[in-house]
């Protein structure tokens, strides 16, 4: 297998995680602001180690201020999930594939008909795992933020594969969390929610989150898209949804339907479509 391919795989599992300790953080007493500011400081202590010393300080200043783009596409998503069922917010983030194809051909690199083909089948899966919103599954408002989500994050790809396409992955990622730390801890001391943690179950899911959501995902995400493009790596990574059923279904006793078993099928099928180089 490509490595690119499979790095984009091990990331969107990786990134799959994160529900679960999304779920379990606030069972455990854990803020937003406290486990996010505790998941990135953690993850940038533990990279920079493994960063080049002679790196020059312009270039760990452009990393640093890249880290703006995931706060942002992580403030938007939790907002939404306040106005919105997390179904239908996962179904609008992911539709950041179809951001990263408009904003490629908005910068005059036209997809190919596999890449077409690929979003479309991708759009159906997700579409049958996750189901289509109704007026019950929350507001206009959370709708919307959850559509900005899905935009903000396919910058993310598009600025990683065209701005960062020669970063190191560690690098570039030890200098996102490090920023990101700053502005969620700079939150939650304005909003007065950021906290010491002192369970230890919440200390397990802190490291967790750095382990599989962070330090796993996040470098292979990078290495994905500057080995395959923005456009091809982010229709790999709906691949995330789907791993967040089988995880759901493993360790919170969620069911398993047939229309999520055929929307998984669906996203497979597209995302390995779209990798295909004859377009």
């Amino acid at each position: 297998m490509n490595l690119g391919v499979l790095s984009a795989v091990l990331s969107a599992f990786g990134g799959a995680t994160l529900a679960l300790w999304g779920k379990f953080a606030p069972e455990t007493g854990l803020s937003l602001q406290t486990f996010l500011t505790f998941r990135f400081s953690i993850t940038a202590l533990a990279l920079l180690a493994f960063v080049p010393r002679a790196m020059p300080m312009g270039e760990r200043l452009q990393q640093l201020a890249f880290s703006a783009f995931y706060v942002l596409q992580t403030l938007l998503y939790f907002t939404a999930l306040r106005e919105t069922s997390a179904g239908v917010t996962a179904l609008l983030l992911y539709l950041a594939p179809a951001f990263v194809v408009l904003y490629e051909w908005l910068l005059s690199v036209k997809p190919t008909r596999a890449q077409m083909l690929g979003l479309g089948i991708s759009s159906l899966g997700l579409i049958a795992v996750i189901g289509l919103p109704t007026a019950s599954d929350g507001t206009p408002l959370g709708f919307s933020l959850a559509a900005l989500a899905g935009a903000s994050y396919a910058v993310f790809f598009v600025i990683s594969g065209r701005v960062f396409k020669h970063a190191n992955p560690i690098a570039l990622t030890a200098h996102a969390s490090l920023g990101s730390a700053a502005i969620f801890a700079l939150l939650g001391a304005f909003t007065n929610t950021l906290t010491l943690p002192t369970r230890g179950d919440a200390w397990g899911v802190i490291l967790g989150a750095v382990i599989f959501s962070s330090i796993l995902a996040i470098p292979l995400a990078f290495y994905a898209i500057k080995q395959l493009g923005a456009t091809k790596a982010s229709l790999l990574l709906t691949l995330e949804p789907l791993f967040v059923t089988g995880l759901a279904l493993v360790f919170l006793g969620e069911g398993l339907s047939l229309s999520k078993v055929i929307g998984g099928a669906l996203i497979i099928t597209g995302a390995l479509l779209a990798q295909h180089k004859a377009g």
